[in-house]
């Protein structure tokens, strides 16, 4: 058993690298095939993601279909942290210098953009998100606050709490944000949910724990079901445990699973509650299945020693799961591979997946219209 084990892993890491390697040498032959705004069909399972090009240290954001076919860069020189909005708009930061940074907001197709935030702002903050309903934009800035760009290019302090390495998460339909409220991920930590259609946005409900994270590799995220009514996310226990809390987002109470030894972080649910796909501290995905009695946990990829799977995300039909392997210690680098599972509809076991390389040099990629 353990020979067949080893085969199927090396099967899967050299596959990894080949399909790697062939898309490194595409991009630097076709220009990243920039054929110029508007010419080409946007569909729901597009997907955008920032990624410095072999030839050059400038990032740019490219949409690429879910089949691996039509990348198109949409900006040069600029970055994106959220999928678009269902009002065709994204939000990115671009830098002009290393001392000049800019926020953006532009069509989905790179056009028309529109300048939010100039340096004076700008150069404090990470990662600029734009809600699905296009009427909200958030923004972290390097010392633990949360920021709220309004219409008018104003600006409001959402939170001094923020708590370090963690992203905010707007709900499906863009009326609620959730964040981690805390000094540092391994102190105890509060998940705080903001109703974000008043003026200003008010607090709707606390989520209380005496605990925090143990410390990953990645930004500790929160995710929603589809329908916006729960919130996933993860809670250490101790150095080898850690708790998967699922519970409706105005209330202060969760429903708790024990994960030992691999470990959660980053838990993304599905849409009627039974699946949960999450990185873990072997620097897997795996994939947890509350129906299935006989086998709860099923690894979903072959990370090995050198590598790590993060930010997994279910694709709208839940066939598909996208998220990032990263390959070095600091997952803000963009030295990760963009990658897919197709999920076989009864899966089992590993081998009943199966992995597609997207692009190289990648931060993190979005679905569109999720």
């Amino acid at each position: 058993m353990k020979k067949v084990f080893l085969k199927m892993k090396n099967k899967y890491n050299i596959l990894s690298a080949i399909s790697i390697l062939a898309l490194m040498v595409f991009t630097a032959g076709c220009d990243f095939c920039n054929y110029g705004p508007g010419d080409y069909v946007m569909e729901e399972s597009d997907i955008y993601y920032t990624s410095s090009p072999v030839n050059s240290l400038v990032p740019s954001i490219f949409r690429i279909g879910l089949d691996g076919k039509g990348m198109h860069e949409i900006v040069r020189n600029a970055q994106i942290y959220s999928c678009p909005s269902k009002t065709k708009k994204i939000v990115y930061i671009s830098n002009y210098s290393p001392k000049a940074k800019f926020i953006y907001l532009a069509n989905i197709d790179g056009t028309k953009p529109e300048v939010l935030a100039k340096e004076d702002f700008a150069n404090s903050m990470l990662y600029p998100q734009i809600s699905y309903n296009g009427k909200h934009i958030v923004v972290n800035d390097v010392n633990y606050g949360l920021w709220l760009i309004r219409n008018d290019k104003s600006t409001l302090k959402l939170s001094d709490k923020l708590c370090r390495n963690t992203l905010p998460s707007f709900s499906p339909d863009g009326t609620k944000l959730a964040y981690y409220e805390g000094d540092e991920l391994y102190n105890p930590l509060n998940i705080v949910i903001l109703n974000m259609e008043v003026e200003p946005p008010v607090e709707i409900a606390r989520k209380v724990h005496s605990t925090g994270l143990m410390k990953y590799t990645g930004l500790a995220t929160i995710t929603w079901s589809p329908d916006g009514q729960k919130i996933c996310y993860a809670i250490s226990k101790n150095s080898i445990t850690d708790y998967l809390l699922i519970g409706d987002y105005d209330s202060p109470s969760a429903q708790k699973y024990e994960v030992t030894s691999i470990g959660l972080f980053q838990p993304a649910i599905n849409s009627d509650l039974t699946k949960v796909v999450f990185s873990a501290r072997d620097g897997n995905l795996w994939l947890t299945d509350f129906a299935n009695t006989k086998r709860r946990f099923i690894r979903l990829t072959s990370s090995g020693r050198v590598s790590k799977s993060l930010y997994p995300e279910w694709s709208k039909d839940e066939k598909h799961i996208l998220y990032v392997k990263q390959f070095k210690k600091d997952a803000d680098i963009m030295n990760a591979s963009l990658e897919i599972i197709d999920l076989d509809t009864n899966i089992r076991d590993i081998k009943d997946n199966k992995l597609r390389v997207l692009s190289s040099n990648v931060y993190k990629g979005y679905w569109n219209f999720r």
